[in-house]
């Protein structure tokens, strides 16, 4: 099972017992919306 994902555009967290994602860390010179427009999963932030 995957509890973390690292990609150029940032470092997710996955909860599996809740269900959800959530992005810790935003990879260099990448923004949030960047991310969101190229990411299909929902996700919260905790930056």
């Amino acid at each position: 099972m995957v509890d973390l994902l690292i990609t150029d555009l940032g470092v997710f967290e996955v909860d599996r017992k809740g269900g959800g994602v959530t992005l810790t860390e935003l990879g260099a010179g990448v923004t949030v919306d960047e991310v969101r427009a190229k990411t299909e999963a929902r996700f919260t932030l905790a930056l």
